[in-house]
């Protein structure tokens, strides 16, 4: 008991218990681990939708035939870059001016289609009013959209995430959708 009569207890020797300090030390190391972990898995959910949109748009140009047999017409697809605030679009449509849509696509407003060192949107694919446009003929052929002339070679586009155009997301990289002569999507990821 102690001089104001209020009983005290003597610390056994081999007590456990944890202090106050022991604490904050545990609570403040948890805090870095997950802050650490925070900013990797935001970095990976970034990541992920450039690999969600290269897949998607993909699977949009892989159904470019499968359109044709449909109607038993060629199908333009027509590559809208984003503009007004409005996200970036693919198209399949009966014409070249875009006035009959079969079907959209729209990429999330985090894909850009260039890197800092490719100066255009595309490789290989022709412009029609200004805009990338490729045709798909009954015969699955990729072709000119006006001289209806077959590809020469690959149609390439290459997106890739807004943060790593501003070095922001890291390492930068990209994913080149190519569409061949015949027609064929395929994807393969890109370094700079």
């Amino acid at each position: 008991m102690n001089a104001a009569g209020v009983r005290t207890r003597r610390p056994v020797s081999g007590e456990l218990g944890v202090t106050l300090v022991e604490l904050l030390v545990v609570v403040v190391l948890i805090g870095i681990v997950a802050f650490i972990g925070a900013t990797q898995l935001g970095a990976l959910l970034q990541k992920q939708k450039l690999v969600a949109a290269a897949n998607d748009a993909r699977s949009f140009l892989q159904d470019v035939p499968n359109q044709v047999a449909k109607i038993q017409a060629p199908v333009f697809v027509r590559l809208i870059p984003a503009s007004g605030g409005q996200p970036a679009q693919l198209q399949m449509t009966r014409d070249s001016a875009g006035t009959q849509v079969l079907r959209t696509f729209s990429f999330p407003d985090v894909i850009v289609f260039d890197f800092s060192n490719v100066a255009s949107y595309s490789c290989n694919w022709p412009q029609v009013s200004g805009v990338y446009t490729l045709r798909c003929d009954t015969l699955t052929r990729a072709t000119h959209p006006l001289l209806l002339t077959q590809l020469q070679g690959t149609a390439d586009l290459l997106l890739t995430h807004r943060n790593m155009v501003l070095g922001t997301l890291k390492p930068k990289y990209g994913f080149r959708l190519t569409v061949a002569p015949i027609w064929e999507a395929r994807t393969a990821k890109v370094f700079p």
